[in-house]
Order: C-alpha cells, then sequence, then structure tokens
C-alpha cells in the first residue's frame, strides 16, 4: 500500500521547514527562487499533492462545485454515463482538483 506524501514528507526530503513548504506551494512572495525551484522539484519528484479535505477544514471554508448531468442512468447497480459525459467529466474533475476544488455530483 502506498503512504501518502505530506507537506512533512516534502519538507525532509527538500532540507526546508514545513512552513517553507507551505509559503512556496501558496505562492508567498518572501521565498527565494532557489528554494522555491529546490521545494518544486521535491514536490514533482515525490509526487505530492495538498489533501483537499485538510485543506479545507484548515481555511474553514469549501470550495465546491456541483456538476448537473443529464441522460444518466441510475436504474441498475451502476451509474451509467455516455462515453461523452465521461470524458467531460474527467476533464472537469482534472481542472478543479488543479484549483483545490471538490466536485459533487
Amino acid at each position: 500500500m502506498n503512504k501518502k506524501i505530506t507537506i512533512k514528507n516534502v519538507a525532509k526530503a527538500a532540507d526546508v521547514s514545513v512552513a517553507t513548504v507551505s509559503h512556496v506551494l501558496n505562492n508567498y512572495p518572501d521565498i527565494s527562487e532557489k528554494t522555491k525551484r529546490k521545494v518544486n522539484q521535491v514536490v514533482e519528484r515525490l509526487g505530492y499533492s495538498p489533501n483537499i479535505a485538510t485543506r479545507s477544514l484548515v481555511y474553514k471554508k469549501q470550495k465546491t462545485i456541483a456538476l448537473i448531468l443529464n441522460e444518466i442512468d441510475i436504474s441498475k447497480k451502476f451509474l451509467y454515463l455516455p462515453r461523452y459525459h465521461w470524458e467531460f467529466l474527467i476533464f472537469v474533475m482534472k481542472l478543479l482538483l488543479s484549483m483545490f476544488f471538490m466536485l459533487r455530483l
């Protein structure tokens, strides 16, 4: 089972503090370009991605978008969507996750 990479893991691998990693990820202006590059390289190498649920607890707000689709068949035990809906849904989910939004269907 793969262990979830945390901000602490990134900080340790980059040899910086957790606060510094947080500042880099949140684009604070007080971080040097050298440090930003180092942290971002570690983020990429480790495959770190922020936990959206944790982020919403810390900031006490959620970024949520509801997506309403027609042509959904829920009469069976599984959700059926036409192929073009799945392709659109996957695109939207990736886009929203990159901006730390949660999607509710």
